[in-house]
């Protein structure tokens, strides 16, 4: 089989060939185009109203849009660099190379330029038309579409993103279901690939979900109310992406536990029987220990967590509620300062 280095190359040099919104080029052109129409909106502003209204509001959607752009390179990498190791634990040995098709195959389709490209014009368009349909800036023809291009640019970006996120969460119920749980010695490599991709996928988003929901509080469209909502929908899908991917392998686990508590309990039940029609047998001890030894591994069968999360899992939940919680704690502070 091929080092993980070679392999992650290949990867690597495959995967330039089907995305270009993991290369330091593409990502520095979205981020520069944000910039220019952030700064030219900001500057006209400036030199039409004296003022800035809302430079906070495009400080952090930039800032926003970077930290986005940078978890969509870092994903990229990870996919590169640790999918081989999950492919090579549940394709057969016989076919090494088989873990690499299918590793091209998940960057094909979780990081397609076309799809891509379409999911970033589509909520681009869609989200930057929102000062026509606010009347944002009603005043100042020009002010309002450097606003539409700059809201076009963010929100570009976050389409991009959010295609190959999703993709990917789509892809790893099948990723899931791959996975073939060893009963006994639950985290392997698989496991760990794949819950380490979904909790990375979660904080990413849920910080940019904080980051971008907390600069509309700075901005000039009426939001009063809305964050609360939208922030506990996003609390809610994040959450949802970081559990579901595990419901395959929890599945899978409940049903081999199950399987083994059902042997266990027939095995009990059988000496039971022996040994109550058996008193007086010689080898009374013998089965008194075979009887109790069933029971200490059915106590330890029992004991087993159906659920693969451990310690990171948790604090990644608890990392996502703080974090999208800091746009509605943020409004009630403005409204307390304001009042």
């Amino acid at each position: 089989m091929e080092s993980n280095s070679t392999v992650s190359l290949a990867l690597s040099k495959g995967g330039k060939k089907r995305t270009g919104y993991a290369s330091t080029r593409a990502r520095l052109a979205i981020l520069g185009s944000t910039l220019l129409t952030g700064v030219c909106y900001c500057l006209v502003q400036w030199l039409q109203t004296g003022e800035i209204a809302d430079a906070w509001f495009v400080g952090m959607l930039t800032g926003a849009t970077a930290i986005l752009l940078h978890g969509v390179k870092a994903l990229f990498d990870y996919l590169v660099h640790r999918g081989f190791e999950y492919y090579g634990f549940v394709t057969p040995k016989s076919d090494p190379e088989q873990g690499l098709r299918e590793c091209e195959r998940l960057l094909a389709s979780a990081f397609n330029v076309r799809n891509m490209t379409a999911a970033g014009l589509l909520y681009g368009l869609g989200v930057g038309s929102a000062p026509f349909m606010l009347g944002t800036w009603s005043s100042s023809a020009r002010l309002r579409l450097l606003l539409c291009a700059f809201l076009c640019s963010v929100n570009f970006a976050t389409g991009v993103a959010f295609y190959g996120l999703v993709i990917f969460f789509i892809h790893s119920f099948r990723l899931g279901r791959l996975v073939n749980v060893d009963f006994w010695q639950r985290q392997n490599r698989a496991i760990a690939f794949l819950l380490g991709a979904t909790r990375r996928i979660s904080l990413l988003a849920s910080v940019y979900v904080s980051v971008s929901f907390s600069s509309l509080l700075f901005s000039v469209f009426p939001v009063a109310g809305l964050i609360i909502v939208y922030s506990i929908f996003a609390v809610l899908v994040i959450l949802a992406s970081l559990v579901i991917p595990a419901v395959p392998i929890a599945r899978q686990t409940g049903i081999a536990k199950a399987d083994a508590l059902s042997g266990i309990d027939a095995q009990l039940q059988a000496e039971f029987t022996r040994i109550i029609a058996g008193l007086e047998s010689a080898d009374e001890n013998v089965r008194l220990d075979r009887l109790q030894t069933l029971i200490l591994v059915r106590e330890k069968i029992d004991s087993i967590r159906t659920w693969p999360f451990r310690l990171k899992t948790v604090g990644s939940a608890g990392g996502i509620i703080l974090i999208s919680s800091v746009p509605v704690a943020l409004e009630f502070a403005l409204e307390r300062l304001l009042a």
